[in-house]
């Protein structure tokens, strides 16, 4: 739990920058939420960080850990061992059978601006389909990280609603966020759904149905995006 961000966004839709669901309002019920507690100081790629995908491995089967949900990134310019070990942990979820989301980052909309962990190949990486739209609340227009990588992967694969969110406040009441930690979740808690009407599926089975059934609207189909997720076709 990163303190008002991550209290912010488990309204959304369950926890955040570091969130995992368990099994499966926004877009979920019946879904369980494990605060792993750990946060971080300095860059997310720091032991803490790494401490808390790794209990998240090391707990899947205890706590039945589906999903990990990252709504923090770092820019591909960060220090190269921070990078490749955050890279690595967030493979070695995904190869736990654990599917992670990562949010695409707020550094658009340049080429290769994703963040890192949504570099990574294997993960389900999620931008923001409203970028453009003036309630940013501070955000660039355009501020969803685009790609194709440095590696030509191209990323994110999948867009969600990111700007104005409107959540439940840590403070009391509601208030107003926008970026793609906002998107990511929405994204997280869309796949719950799918796995529980499907709890055998693999984390590649999962972004496969994504692919196989996303529907690609405007600028999601110039920028080779797979599209924007509709739960009725996507379950």
């Amino acid at each position: 739990d990163c303190d008002v961000p991550g209290k912010t966004l488990s309204r959304t839709l369950i926890l955040s920058p570091f969130f995992v669901m368990t099994t499966t309002t926004g877009v979920l019920w019946k879904t369980t939420i494990l605060n792993t507690n750990y946060g971080w100081v300095g860059t997310i790629a720091d032991m803490l960080g790494i401490k808390a995908i790794d209990f998240v491995i090391e707990n899947r089967e205890e706590y039945n850990i589906r999903i990990l949900n990252i709504s923090v990134g770092m820019l591909p310019s960060a220090d190269e061992t921070e990078k490749s070990n955050l890279m690595y942990a967030v493979e070695k979820a995904w190869n736990h059978g654990i599917v992670v989301v990562a949010a695409a980052g707020n550094n658009g909309p340049g080429r290769n601006s994703v963040t890192i962990p949504g570099q990574c190949k294997s993960i389900i990486t999620v931008g923001s389909i409203d970028d453009y739209v003036k309630r940013g609340r501070g955000l660039k227009s355009g501020y969803s990280g685009r790609g194709p990588t440095e590696c030509c992967v191209v990323k994110p694969e999948i867009l969600a609603p990111g700007t104005a969110i409107k959540s439940c406040s840590a403070r009391g009441g509601y208030e107003v966020k926008s970026g793609t930690s906002m998107s990511a979740p929405v994204i997280a808690g869309s796949i719950a759904l799918l796995l529980q009407k499907y709890p055998d599926l693999t984390p590649a089975q999962v972004k496969l149905r994504l692919y196989e059934r996303a529907v690609v609207l405007g600028e999601a189909g110039e920028q080779k995006y797979w599209g924007v997720v509709y739960l009725n076709r996507l379950l």
